[in-house]
């Protein structure tokens, strides 16, 4: 088992619950709800065939530590193509390129810049350097297999709470609770970087059944913007704390009991 099947809410205030889905991988795995249909996905790849697979991380993303530790379980060779920054001390990168390492992965250097352009860059790379039936993921991991595993968690638990909050930075995990939410609920997803509110919004409802019950905002936060706030559970600063904050500004305005959801710490 790689995931658990259930992670636990717990109450935060009188009005304000968090669902712990940064619990949702076993160590020695990352820390965030991702996980939930990696696992599928590849197995599904292995057994195309698919022997390698690659994907191109960011300076504070953990979906490589996630792939890493995956493809190892699974006997696939996983190449990580690894951002470089003048100085990247300041984000958690030092510790993945651990964790990518220690789960076997070959690291391929590459200038740090748009991801989108980087994808391409890499998809050359393995064209050119791959010998063996391989696939580059998607940037972010939006993977039906999980967003179909977020549904089957926020189905069980959602529907006391008229009111979820939920960090968007794919929308992945948020598709997954859009999908789950009932008739006299309402959805708000915060996005952890500032960027096109309509264009997420329609990868969003496309998963629902109301899409009159969902919102998406944004803050304004450039996508490396860490938040130090104090929480009263591990929250990640660059994409979780960023939601949390803004649900404690705008506290008042939403219907209670609100359940935050928090993908990962």
């Amino acid at each position: 088992m790689v995931v658990r099947n259930d992670t636990p809410i717990e109450k935060v205030t009188s009005s304000i619950f968090v669902k712990r889905e940064d619990l949702a991988t076993l160590p020695p795995g990352p820390p965030f709800s991702k996980t939930r249909g990696l696992f599928q996905h590849l197995f599904l790849l292995s057994r195309l065939g698919i022997r390698c697979v690659g994907y191109v991380e960011t300076a504070i993303s953990m979906a490589g530590w996630a792939v890493a530790w995956l493809g190892k379980k699974m006997n696939m060779k996983v190449i990580i193509f690894d951002p470089q920054y003048k100085d990247d001390s300041k984000f958690p990168l030092p510790l993945h390129r651990q964790k990518w390492r220690q789960f076997g992965a070959q690291l391929v250097k590459m200038k740090a810049g748009r991801a989108c352009v980087n994808w391409y860059i890499a998809r050359r790379w393995m064209k050119k350097n791959v010998h063996q039936p391989w696939k580059l993921l998607p940037l972010g991991l939006p993977l039906n297999e999980t967003a179909l595993e977020t549904f089957a968690q926020a189905r069980k638990c959602i529907k006391d709470f008229p009111t979820i909050v939920v960090p968007v930075g794919s929308g992945t995990i948020a598709c997954g609770i859009a999908r789950a939410l009932y008739r006299n609920q309402r959805l708000v997803g915060v996005m952890s970087r500032t960027g096109d509110v309509r264009r997420k919004f329609k990868f969003v409802v496309k998963w629902c059944e109301y899409p009159t019950h969902v919102d998406i905002v944004d803050p304004g936060y450039p996508y490396t913007k860490k938040v130090d706030i104090k929480t009263p559970f591990p929250c990640n600063p660059y994409y979780d704390t960023k939601a949390w904050q803004w649900l404690l500004e705008h506290e008042d305005e939403l219907e209670k009991p609100i359940l935050f959801w928090n993908i990962g710490a």
